[in-house]
Order: structure tokens, then sequence, then C-alpha cells
């Protein structure tokens, strides 16, 4: 059950409506929970929707799939089950089964990358970033390091405010995994 349940649509503002409508034209997907629980204030949605924009930037740089696998590992490194699950549903669309990756050398790094950006707070070892900057022009890893903070943002956002899964995703949460026998 959500801390904060999403705004309701139909009763909404008009400036919201419109705030969620321009960005489901945006993206091409329907308003997901995270959207409409950021809707409660204009100004935080706003911000959290550049997270696109951003996104963009790293599916330029690193192809669509390495960039569902680095946001994926970022989601991880933060155990957040809201946007792993998004980035699991987004890998099957590409065909790929998140529970069984295969990764080449470079996707390792990034997802190393992100998911100990995760979960150190961006407090790293060396060799994670170095592997990195061998790789990647200044501005490029810029990129990177400035997504992996905006996923970060998210994935806490949805953490406390412990939004809902939403419907399309249910099939694509991740298996919690059995600690008693």
């Amino acid at each position: 059950m959500p801390r904060i349940y999403p705004v309701n649509k139909k009763t909404a503002t008009v400036s919201v409506r419109s705030a969620l409508e321009k960005q489901r034209n945006i993206s091409n997907d329907p308003v997901s929970n995270m959207q409409a629980t950021l809707a409660h204030s204009l100004s935080a949605f706003n911000v959290y929707m550049q997270w696109d924009t951003l996104f963009d930037e790293v599916k330029r740089i690193l192809g669509e799939r390495q960039a569902y696998i680095f946001a994926l590992s970022i989601s991880k490194g933060s155990s957040c089950v809201y946007c792993e699950t998004v980035f699991r549903k987004r890998l099957a669309d590409t065909g790929t089964d998140a529970d069984h990756l295969i990764l080449s050398d470079e996707e390792k790094d990034l997802s190393s990358f992100g998911e100990a950006v995760a979960r150190y707070h961006g407090n790293i070892a060396n060799h994670l970033f170095n592997s990195l900057a061998k790789k990647y022009f200044t501005e490029e890893l810029v990129i990177l390091t400035a997504f992996a903070g905006q996923m970060i943002a998210a994935n806490v956002f949805n953490n406390v405010t412990e939004t809902n899964i939403d419907d399309h995703l249910a099939e694509h949460v991740v298996p919690i995994k059995k600690v008693w026998g």
C-alpha cells in the first residue's frame, strides 16, 4: 500500500492534468504511479520529469540495451523494486531476460559502476570509475554520473512513498528469493 496515493487524474486540477498529458505524449507511455504521485507537486513533478531528457543522452552514449542495464543496476543498488521492475520490463520488451543477463565486459563495468554508485552513495573505488574513464569522454562521464544521481533520486522517492507497481509492470516484478527452505 503506498504511503502517498497518486493524484486522481479525473479530479486533478487542469494544470496537473495538462502536465501529466504532456509527459504521456513525450514518453509515449501511460502515466505511471510514480508520475501521478509526483503530480501532487508540479514543481517536484517537473524536476523529476527531466529524467527523460538525461536518459535520452544516456541511450545516445550507451545504446538502448546498455542504458537499460545501467538503470537496472542503479535501481538494484538502491533496492528500488519499482524502478528495477520498470527496467526489467524494458529489457523484456527488447527480448532480454533480466534474470539471465549475459553481459559483455563493457556492460559488466557499467553495471558494477551503477550498482556501486547507488549502494555506496557515490563513494566508489577508483577502478570502477577508471574502467569507464578509459572508454568515455569527459562529457559522457558527466552525463552517466548525473544520470546515476537522478536515477537514485527516483529510487529514493519510490522507496519512501512505497509507490505501487503499475499494472502493466506486474509480470516483471523482481522475484522474491526464498530465505527459508
